[in-house]
């Protein structure tokens, strides 16, 4: 297949969104999990120290991502290989983020450290197998309405 910069851009694109939805991810988790722990009643040095957490918890997932190969295309989306080299990251950034944050920032609320990783990475596997059932299910457009029952 001849090289063509669509083509590369594409892919560049697809890596791009795969970063960004990650990044959404820890937001999104950070997000709700503080609602449902706190009930979005915290102070605003609390609410200040949560957002720089959702913002160190994500630049450290792209960095880390990228030194993985998350974001290079070497797994292919949606994978148990991709799955289980994003739990190792989400596991990493669980034990240096949130430990940094419990023990440096004591306006942190602890809950937090330990309820946002799993929710994130909960969110970014669901991501990941939607995007993969939805590039497979275009695979075969027409093939499920003229299928026939194989007994």
């Amino acid at each position: 297949m001849p090289y063509s910069p669509l083509s590369a851009f594409r892919i560049n694109a697809r890596r791009l969104s795969v970063a960004l939805y990650d990044v959404a991810a820890w937001f999104l988790a950070t997000l709700a999990l503080t609602g449902a722990r706190y009930d979005f009643s915290l102070e605003a040095v609390q609410w200040e120290a949560t957002f720089q957490y959702a913002i160190w918890s994500s630049l450290v997932m792209v960095a880390l991502g990228y030194s993985m190969g998350l974001y290079r295309g070497h797994f292919r989306i949606g994978s148990f290989q991709e799955a289980f080299r994003l739990a190792t990251a989400v596991l990493a950034i669980t034990l240096v983020v949130g430990v940094v944050f419990i023990i440096a920032v004591p306006s942190f609320p602890m809950g937090l450290a330990l309820a946002v990783p799993p929710g994130a990475l909960l969110l970014m596997a669901a991501g990941r197998w939607m995007a993969r059932a939805a590039f497979e299910r275009s695979l075969a457009p027409g093939a499920v309405a003229t299928s026939e029952p194989t007994l």
